[in-house]
């Protein structure tokens, strides 16, 4: 099949931010967590408090029970997924995301424990003593660190150090989970915090998915262009930590037709089923509130699409490299306040005080500036009733929580 680069339809940016925002379910959300994960995406489970806002601005009525029971129960997992990263996934998912999340895990696995002058056979005996111990009953790592036989764990001492292995235990636990074997949970169920209760699967999540890596790239370009749509390869690509051949090849297959976008630099790409939605999409809400690397801005390529144009050149804090401009910015390191669609500001949560501050960065919209205050006296009292803090990773230093909260407080009023 040719690679399609003639618009199958135009539409102004105002068009493409309402339909993003509905595919995001941020105006009409989902009846339960699990409905959200399908149709919005796998969410970022960082050990703070923004898995729990993602999910308060998809899910009705959304409270933490709504998440912790269904991981509790095996409903819904803790995985690796995109570029590796750390996401919630529901279990029909669950075997897809451990092969995008571990594609390469064996790889590095082997160069590192060559650095490290550890022996496969050494990891693989490891590997039997973990699902012995798992099989018992689920274990904490470090329940079952004390469960497993003396000599079974060594130390990689200042080697391991250099490469992020403190042990032989977390290869183990890397390989067993990369082949299906075991899975984690949060303990507790909680979405904020880094403990993890291991377990061994009943059946294999993998059976289910072939691992065959194009079709891998066609399954989750078929969710990403879904859930993101119009989305551009390129942001396939940065998002799923895929390579860019891969990505086109991908639409390819799965021909998705272009879509222009007003002040675009390159086509986007939907499915044909969602072109009429495209074409004359919901309404997008006065207020919404994404989180810290909540996918309505981790899908997009920079978040130029989103700010209007006359605050491209603002200061924005930026994932991995200090302060940048919005129209620069790559990965915001930061939580957006949206105003029907646009991205016009940012936000944050003052624990100590129990306050939710917002920052703008010009003028609202008139609907945005009426509904604002209740919308965010909702999410304060969630904050603080149900959460109890705003961290972004449950250790996070006081400091990088207070050039948060300054970094609103620079911004204008509103």
């Amino acid at each position: 099949m040719a690679f399609a680069t003639t618009p199958a339809l135009s539409i102004d940016v105002a068009r493409a931010r309402a339909a993003w925002a509905h595919l995001q379910l941020l105006g009409e959300p989902a009846n339960n967590t699990r409905e959200a994960l399908l149709r919005a995406g796998w969410l970022h489970a960082i050990g703070g408090a923004d898995g729990y806002v993602s999910l308060w601005s998809r899910v009705r009525d959304f409270k933490r029970a709504d998440v912790e029971d269904p991981l509790r129960e095996g409903r819904l997992w803790i995985a690796p997924g995109v570029r590796g990263c750390t996401m919630l996934v529901p279990r029909e998912e669950l075997g897809l995301a451990l092969l995008v999340g571990t594609r390469d895990a064996r790889r590095r696995t082997e160069r590192e424990l060559a650095k490290a002058k550890v022996e496969t056979s050494e990891v693989e005996a490891l590997c039997d003593a973990v699902r012995a111990a798992l099989a018992e009953a689920p274990k904490s790592t470090s329940d079952l660190r004390g469960a497993l036989p003396a000599g079974a764990v060594r130390s990689l001492g200042e080697v391991g150090r250099k490469i992020g292995l403190s042990s032989t235990l977390p290869v183990a636990l890397r390989l067993l989970e990369a082949d299906g074997v075991i899975g984690r949970r949060a303990a507790d169920g909680e979405l904020d915090n880094e403990r993890w209760i291991w377990s061994l699967h009943e059946s294999s999540p993998l059976a289910a998915w072939s691992p065959e890596p194009t079709q891998v790239a066609m399954e989750l370009a078929s969710r990403y262009f879904r859930q993101a749509a119009p989305a551009t390869v390129r942001g396939f690509a940065t998002w799923s930590g895929l390579g860019l051949r891969e990505c086109q090849a991908a639409v390819q297959t799965l021909g998705l037709a272009p879509v222009a976008v007003e002040g675009g630099a390159e086509l986007g790409y939907a499915p044909e089923s969602l072109l009429p939605l495209l074409a004359d999409p919901p309404a997008a809400p006065s207020v919404a509130f994404v989180a810290f690397r909540d996918n309505h801005l981790d899908m997009r390529l920079g978040v130029t699409a989103l700010v209007a144009p006359a605050s491209w050149g603002r200061q924005a804090p930026s994932w991995g490299s200090g302060r940048t401009t919005l129209q620069a910015v790559k990965h915001l390191h930061g939580r957006g306040l949206l105003g029907e669609g646009a991205l016009v500001g940012m936000w944050d949560y003052d624990a100590e005080r129990g306050v939710l501050l917002r920052g703008a960065f010009g003028a609202l919209p008139r609907a945005t500036r009426r509904d604002l205050a209740g919308r965010c006296l909702a999410l304060e009292h969630f904050l603080r009733d149900q959460v109890g803090h705003c961290l972004i990773y449950r250790m996070e230093p006081q400091r990088s929580r207070e050039q948060r909260l300054a970094a609103i407080r620079a911004l204008e009023s509103c």
